[in-house]
């Protein structure tokens, strides 16, 4: 075991000095070997940090599905592991991929995440990284406040800890953040303390970077000559180094040069070669960055007509906020040349949804991190309140302990929903992926009545498991599948009177269909055919429902964990005849023929 742990960590490495220079596929067949040898041992936190440096190394490929995933598993192996840390890096990762996508308000979540856990787990280094990150996200909405905030926050914490290269960084960062804020003189002052101390530093990577931002600097101050010189510089020093995100921005400021001496046609053909990498590699808002340059470069020439289609592009690429500014700032350019077009009713629609969109994913990101953050103290107090009630129970009257165990109902069910509204977030915005793997339906079937067979003896009901004696078999993912049966059986359970018999848990496959299919029939009161379609809402429940305590999101998640596998759910129920729930998933043949 401590040869494989040593190779293990030599190819995570082995890979990020590959992934450095620019070695990306190497780097990824490094890792892939390096997993293929954790595999045989249980070694939970090596393999999750060679998942992590794999979904960072596919970021920088511009593969950012394949990042998702990879990063996604890492963060399960770190919760396996119970390595906060580990956690805390991932979700920062996660965050920075969905930033590249234009997903900011899921990348906010993200990050905002990540810096709690760094922060309870005392990791400053982590909490300047992230804080950066966090400044990075800030400024793409151009929310330039909370971008300099963060920015200095990450500056102050480099200092303090004496991390030069973090430092630089900083500065760079913040540079660029006050320069977007209108304060070139500020801006030049942070520079040059930059480059004291990348005169000391050998890093390639580094220089060119300062390069670049020195040449932004330069731009906005109506020096382009100068700036040339800093931009070559860059493109020198990067070389075949270059990533798809430096390409970007280089071609984007050689766009700037160009169309700082008027050249216009050569600075669209710069911003069309960066949106295309930038699109190619899926970072969108960078893209609609290049696609509203050159729009404006048309609108210079008072060509608005040929800028319209540039402008559709980058509004319909760029996020909410990002968005609405470009409105804002083409508007104003159309003023400064007085040529208002038909295009106005179109950009007042474009802002009012922009903003009205902003708004919306704002307060879902703030409700998911609230219900995440009170999940964890209300499962302390539930268990706290059990162990009080156990305690306690010989000594006190009996009202005191049913208070306590009424208490630790209530705790559990709001366990419950804190819990639900998570994972229908996660399924929602793509965060949690399905697997395709077998999935074993008749043993799912059968844990699940052995699962309920207590509950339902309270309630002189039973469970029982019919199973096809060769099973059944489908592709899916095993976790998902298994959660969405619990749900159909829990609330066969909850909702069917007591002393109506027995609730039957069936597996089948049908050939007709291709598919795999478990049900859940009750014989409990049913539910009209007019609420059929509502109960797969968000929220949506049964009038005869509402007066139990239910959050209305399972089968919301059953209709999302299904469609995720490739499935679908439903219901078959009349009233005073029972109910029969369902889902199907894609059999394990077809599947595997498909493959």
């Amino acid at each position: 075991p401590a040869g494989w742990l040593f190779a293990g960590h030599a190819a995570r490495g082995l890979a990020l000095s590959q992934s450095e220079l620019g070695e990306s596929e190497a780097a990824l067949a490094t890792l892939d070997g390096g997993l293929a040898q954790c595999a045989e041992l249980p070694l939970a936190l090596l393999t999750a940090d060679l998942l992590h440096v794999r979904g960072v190394v596919l970021r920088r490929l511009g593969r950012p599905d394949e990042a998702l995933e990879a990063l996604n598993r890492a963060l399960a192996a770190y919760g396996q592991a119970r390595d906060l840390s580990g956690a805390a890096r991932a979700q920062d990762s996660l965050g920075m991929v969905f930033m590249d996508e234009g997903n900011l308000a899921e990348s906010q979540f993200r990050l905002q995440l990540s810096l709690s856990y760094k922060t309870v787990t005392n990791d400053l280094p982590g909490v300047a990284i992230t804080s950066g990150n966090l400044g990075r996200v800030y400024l793409q909405m151009e929310d330039l406040g909370k971008a300099e905030e963060f920015f200095r926050r990450d500056l102050a914490l480099a200092r303090s800890l004496e991390d030069a290269a973090g430092e630089v960084i900083a500065l760079h960062e913040l540079t660029q953040c006050v320069l977007a804020a209108g304060r070139p003189e500020e801006a030049a002052r942070r520079l040059e303390d930059a480059g004291e101390r990348v005169a000391r530093m050998p890093d390639r990577r580094t220089k060119a970077n300062h390069a670049y931002t020195r040449a932004e600097l330069l731009i906005a101050q109506g020096k382009p000559d100068r700036a040339l010189q800093y931009h070559q510089f860059c493109r020198e020093t990067l070389g075949q180094l270059a990533t798809p995100y430096e390409l970007t921005l280089l071609h984007r400021q050689q766009g700037d040069l160009h169309a700082a001496h008027s050249d216009y046609g050569l600075a669209r053909e710069e911003y069309g070669r960066s949106a295309e990498i930038a699109e190619k590699c899926r970072r969108y808002s960078l893209a609609a960055v290049a696609q509203f340059r050159t729009g404006m470069t048309l609108v210079q020439q008072n060509l608005i007509a040929e800028a319209a289609p540039h402008l559709h592009r980058a509004l319909s690429l760029a996020s909410d906020l990002q968005a609405l500014r470009m409105v804002e700032r083409f508007a104003g350019a159309c003023d400064a040349i007085d040529c208002r077009t038909w295009l106005d009713t179109l950009l007042e629609l474009k802002a009012a949804n922009a903003s009205l969109a902003q708004s919306r994913a704002t307060q879902e990101a703030m409700a998911h991190e609230i219900v995440h953050d009170i999940r964890t103290p209300l499962a302390c107090i539930s268990g706290t309140l059990a162990l009080i009630a156990s305690l306690t129970e010989a000594d006190v009257d009996e009202e005191l302990v049913r208070n306590l165990r009424l208490a630790r109902s209530q705790c559990n069910w709001l366990v419950e929903l804190t819990s639900s509204m998570l994972d229908v977030y996660k399924l929602e915005s793509g965060a949690l992926r399905a697997a395709r793997d077998e999935v074993d339906l008749g043993q799912l079937a059968s844990e699940a009545a052995v699962w309920f067979e207590g509950e339902a003896r309270d309630k002189d009901l039973s469970v029982r498991a019919d199973v096809p004696e060769a099973g059944v078999a489908a592709c899916g993912d095993p976790e998902l599948a298994r959660r969405m049966l619990l749900n159909l059986v829990k609330n066969a359970v909850k909702y069917t009177p007591g002393g109506r018999g027995e609730i039957v848990v069936r597996v089948s496959a049908r050939g007709a269909e291709q598919e795999a299919r478990v049900e859940v029939a009750d014989p409990g009161n049913g539910i009209p055919a007019d609420l059929h379609e509502e109960l797969f809402t968000k929220f949506g429940q049964a009038r005869s429902t509402r007066e139990k305590c239910s959050t209305g999101l399972g089968l919301y998640f059953c209709k999302l964990a299904a469609e995720a596998q490739g499935g679908r759910v439903g219901v078959e129920s009349e009233v005073g005849a029972g109910s029969t729930f369902w889902f199907a998933l894609p059999v394990a043949e077809r599947v595997r023929e498909k493959r």
